[in-house]
């Protein structure tokens, strides 16, 4: 059973992927050889087909997309020569465990939102990563952050990818996000990509008006932009 601080996260996700199913769709019918599409197809990385029954594997302890996957999101205008590429987890988690039985550990729900950022037109694909994620209790990052990361997706397909890339150190720093749940978080992701304008509702279709009314607050603290609005302009 999915927690209720997931659902409409998980809304959200569901409509990143059919939109992004639509555009890449799109995309190959106008140009194949698109290089974008190339790289694509080349390390596997697709939409889920959304006419499928569930595009999520959720299990007592876990929820990913199916089979772990990662989905190519639609292009940035701002930065064309890149292929951005998401995948996300959730995973419950054990804080203050110190023995098999020890009933006195908690549990929490982990959170982790990933981005691979993957330059095209390169003759050996090379690309770096962000990590959007809630906090660990058991770390010195018990708050949300983003940071930097080598290798968003570590497995064995992806990996020749980002083992080329050479940046700042993964753990520090941890930039703190404006960010209470896990609707806002996947809201922070959306507006670290494409920014704030009415192009990036209407490209995943989403209208936050109802689901962020209470939300937006601490969107606009951070932010301090008078005119802000959730709503489509």
């Amino acid at each position: 059973m999915v927690p209720d601080e997931f659902k409409v996260m998980l809304n959200i996700i569901e409509k990143i992927n059919r939109r992004s199913y639509d555009y890449w769709k799109k995309k190959e019918e106008k140009d194949p050889f698109d290089a974008h599409s190339l790289l694509r197809d080349k390390f596997n990385f697709r939409p889920i087909n959304p006419s499928k029954n569930n595009i999520f594997n959720i299990t007592q302890n876990e929820i990913t997309f199916v089979n772990k996957k990662e989905i190519p999101l639609c292009i940035i205008d701002a930065e064309p020569d890149y292929l951005p590429v998401f995948s996300f987890m959730c995973e419950k988690k054990q804080h203050g465990k110190k023995k098999p039985h020890d009933n006195n550990s908690q549990e929490f729900w982990y959170v982790s939102l990933r981005l691979g950022m993957i330059k095209v037109k390169e003759e050996i694909p090379k690309g770096f990563g962000f990590r959007f994620e809630s906090g660990n209790p058991e770390s010195t990052h018990t708050y949300y952050h983003c940071q930097i990361t080598h290798d968003p997706f570590k497995n064995d397909r992806s990996g020749e990818i980002f083992k080329h890339f050479q940046g700042p150190p993964e753990n520090n720093p941890c930039i703190v996000l404006p960010v209470k749940n896990p609707t806002t978080l996947i809201l922070c992701f959306l507006l670290s990509i494409y920014g704030y304008n009415s192009k990036l509702w209407d490209t995943y279709q989403l209208n936050y008006t109802k689901i962020l009314e209470e939300d937006k607050e601490i969107i606009l603290q951070f932010y301090n932009h008078n005119s802000f609005t959730l709503v489509p302009v």
